[in-house]
């Protein structure tokens, strides 16, 4: 059963860890704020009160073993700081939000696998929706797809 680690549970962290977790994935989550964890804790497999700009928290919460990590911080600094000490640790695919395409360029730089702009995206997928609305989802793909 894929293991996924999600850090930062605020709206976009909770709802990607709550749909991990109901799609039959074990999910761990990680944020600084106790209460979010408290919600958190009989939603998903684990919630951890950490603060992960700590690469000693993060060896000690043992993410090299994960089949991918989200970083989902809502602070460029942090998710920035974060991504690298992933990536130091081991952790082989890691995903982080960006805010902004330099936030984005950033994230890449420091080892991004993929980095995710979630109100751009879902910005995109609803004008389409709007405009057209007979299509039911829109998808953008690339020459190469």
């Amino acid at each position: 059963m894929p293991e996924y680690i999600v850090i930062g549970l605020g709206i976009f962290g909770r709802s990607l860890a709550t749909a991990l977790q109901e799609l039959g994935n074990e999910v761990i989550g990680v944020d600084i704020d106790r209460i979010v964890v408290q919600e958190m804790s009989g939603v998903i497999r684990e919630a951890i009160q950490a603060d992960a700009t700590s690469e000693a928290t993060v060896r000690e919460l043992g993410v090299s073993n994960v089949d991918a990590a989200i970083v989902a911080t809502g602070s460029p600094q942090d998710s920035i700081m974060i991504t690298l000490i992933l990536k130091k640790m081991g952790v082989s695919y890691v995903i982080a939000k960006a805010g902004d395409e330099l936030h984005g360029e950033i994230l890449r730089l420091v080892g991004a696998d993929r980095v995710v702009f979630p109100e751009e995206e879902t910005a995109m997928r609803l004008a389409h929706g709007i405009a057209v609305p007979e299509i039911v989802d829109y998808l953008s793909i690339n020459r190469d797809m």
